[in-house]
């Protein structure tokens, strides 16, 4: 074992992130209770699940701390772990290995208590450095979910090339539909291709599952802060602690969904523009909002008026994009105006949700507006409604991709999108030009 002086020991533990606010006495008491171990390259320190009853300082060498084959982070001399370990009896939430050959020095909760009989104050010295140190790891999750989130890009690009592929076959069919009835038959069509989109979900779901499950073992082990004895905790930074963990949690699970709405807004059949009929194309969207609200919510009642010019021209589209357009926008109206008819039923208020889809020509532009009113838009997210990811609505319900794939289409088309909103009216207004649009 290779020897190190107190001397050294002490100046390591006072230089460390962990120790440097401590009082220097406090640190030469916990010194006289460390034991020195070494450790050789590619031992499993911890093992997550097993009962925790030391912290480790690395003295020298580095470590990784892991779930299975998933590395949260790496540390080095100076840097601690398993420090939960001398206030929580819970297992260890996670695994720890050496990199390479380590020398540490152990403190045991025995130890600790011992050393803290003596000085009390170091209580809430610990909670704030716990406090700081479940944030970092928290920050580092998000940023092991990004990168992952790279990698199912990447992963989605390659499958698309296959899916492009087989698509191609269908798509002299697919162009010609028309109605309701045959874009209903394409999307079973493309279910037939639910097990790559299986495998795409796989390889995400674990990371997901892994920044979920670690958010809400810090809300529970931040509730045992709370109520443990023997100390005051940091009142403040818990409930920042908590509020942080609490929304990793939630945007874990949003993040789930988000993925599957990317999957299934996917464009997987090759887009050119032809001429088009933008009345027609209301019409069909029309029927599958319909069908696709009335399946959710069966018991919904709204009226839907259609108020379709009399001279509006064919002009250069992608169709499927314009229908997707439509639904999108109406798909908005039809939640808007059912979450009014929940409010009004609860408070016995009289109300008939109604959506109003119209086409005009002016200006050599043909003009679409969708008009419903339910709850409104608040003006003070105006600016963001249109940027990718960004929803009102409850997790689970919305992912934020409809209205920023709608501006993306109307774009595309060389055209305009935008809104007017109050209390009791909002209308989204599509300006599309007659001639060709862009590509």
């Amino acid at each position: 074992m290779t020897f190190i002086s107190p001397q050294n020991l002490l100046d390591s533990l006072v230089h460390s992130p962990f120790f440097e606010d401590l009082p220097k006495n406090v640190v030469e008491a916990l010194c006289k209770k460390l034991t020195i171990v070494e450790f050789g390259a590619n031992y499993e320190v911890i093992n997550k699940g097993d009962d925790g009853n030391s912290m480790y300082i690395i003295l020298s060498g580095k470590v990784k701390i892991h779930d299975q084959h998933l590395t949260l982070t790496e540390l080095s001399a100076g840097s601690v772990f398993g420090e939960m370990a001398l206030i929580d009896n819970s297992p260890r939430s996670m695994s720890v290995s050496t990199l390479t050959e380590c020398q540490m020095g152990v403190l045991s909760r025995e130890d600790f208590y011992d050393v803290m009989k003596n000085y009390p104050d170091i209580f809430k010295y610990l909670i704030s450095t716990l406090s700081n140190r479940l944030r970092n790891q928290n920050e580092v999750l998000l940023n092991q979910y990004r990168k992952r989130e790279n990698e199912l890009t990447e992963l989605v690009k390659a499958r698309t090339e296959e899916l492009e592929k087989r698509n191609n076959e269908l798509s002299d069919a697919l162009e010609e539909v028309r109605h309701s009835q045959v874009m209903i038959i394409r999307q079973a069509k493309l279910a037939s291709l639910g097990e790559l989109i299986s495998d795409i979900a796989h390889e995400i779901q674990n990371p997901l599952n892994f920044v979920t499950n670690f958010s809400e073992l810090s809300i529970e082990l931040i509730e045992e802060l709370k109520h443990a004895k023997g100390f005051s905790p940091d009142e403040e930074a818990l409930k920042d602690l908590s509020q942080i963990s609490e929304k990793i949690n939630h945007h874990g699970k949003r993040a789930e969904a988000i993925l599957k709405s990317m999957l299934k807004h996917h464009r997987n059949e090759r887009r050119h523009m032809e001429q088009g009929d933008v009345n027609s194309i209301c019409e069909e969207a029309i029927k599958v909002a319909i069908y696709s609200i009335k399946s959710r919510i069966p018991d919904f009642k709204f009226e839907v008026e259609k108020v379709f010019g009399k001279k509006i021209p064919l002009i250069e589209l992608v169709k499927h994009d314009i229908f997707r357009l439509v639904v999108n926008l109406l798909d908005n109206s039809f939640y808007s105006t059912n979450e009014r008819l929940e409010y009004s039923i609860a408070n016995k208020i009289d109300y008939t949700a109604k959506i109003k889809i119209e086409t005009q020509l002016a200006n050599d532009k043909i003009n679409l507006y969708v008009t419903d009113n339910g709850l409104g838009v608040d003006s003070s997210i105006r600016e963001k409604i249109f940027q990718p990811f960004y929803t009102t609505k409850p997790a689970g319900d919305g992912t934020g991709l409809g209205l920023s794939l709608s501006f993306d289409i109307v774009t595309a088309h060389g055209g305009k999108i935008d809104f007017t909103s109050d209390k009791e009216k909002t209308i989204f207004h599509v300006e599309l030009p007659i001639s060709s649009g862009k590509k």
